[in-house]
């Protein structure tokens, strides 16, 4: 059995305010500087809690990133990410650990593969266990994924997040990473944020009822 992702557009986020960033795996730094949390709860309060990547809001989980990469700790230069678009952004770092791996999924934008992670997950827990074979099969598929990176570029378990954190932790190719990752994405792993799930779990339910969540993880056409 072989699933075919279809493009997801915008419809498996909320956020639709043209000022959002593109999310792109990254290697950002922690914010430095002096009076750093009274600047977070500024960024936080500016943005309404509200992930400027993936569109999640939340009082809990929220972190607040560089919103690009001249790396100022102003106002302006910070914008509010959930910890898993934080995480994307830091590499793949979360909570001093690797929290994924990468996965070959042109057809989706990172914020994309976000959002599915996060659909994905709201489903686990209020799925019964007709409804669990599906997910079972994406989460297969998307395993797979993870193997064919090896297999695309050649190099031994290059799926991990740390092979392209040291790649693009060089200035130059941390220049060119859009061009670089190409079709590769990062893949959230669901045990390293069970406390921001729990966190988030109100809003992911309302954005992901029973109904919608089983039309956007059906949508990934199944064929034989």
């Amino acid at each position: 059995m072989e699933i075919h992702f279809v493009l997801l557009t915008s419809k498996l986020v909320v956020a639709t305010d043209p000022a959002m960033h593109d999310l792109v795996f990254s290697v950002q730094p922690s914010l430095v500087g002096r009076n750093i949390e009274r600047l977070r709860q500024q960024v936080l309060k500016r943005d309404e809690h509200r992930c400027q990547f993936c569109g999640l809001c939340s009082l809990n989980g929220m972190d607040v990133v560089y919103a690009n990469d001249k790396y100022e700790t102003t106002l302006d230069g910070c914008a509010t990410a959930c910890a898993v678009c934080a995480s994307v952004l830091r590499g793949g770092v979360h909570a001093g650990s690797n929290s994924g791996y990468m996965v070959l999924m042109p057809e989706l934008k990172q914020v994309e593969v976000v959002g599915l992670f996060l659909a994905m997950s709201a489903w686990s827990d209020i799925a019964v266990t007709v409804k669990q074979q599906p997910l079972r099969a994406i989460a297969e598929q998307i395993d797979a994924r993870r193997g064919q990176v090896e297999e695309v570029t050649g190099v031994t378990r290059s799926f991990k997040v740390s092979h392209w954190r040291q790649l693009l932790s060089s200035p130059k190719f941390h220049a060119n990473r859009a061009r670089l990752l190409g079709p590769f994405r990062f893949m959230p792993d669901h045990d390293c944020y069970v406390h921001e799930l729990k966190a988030w779990s109100k809003e992911v339910f309302q954005r992901y009822d029973e109904k919608s969540i089983q039309s956007k993880l059906l949508n990934l056409k199944v064929k034989q």
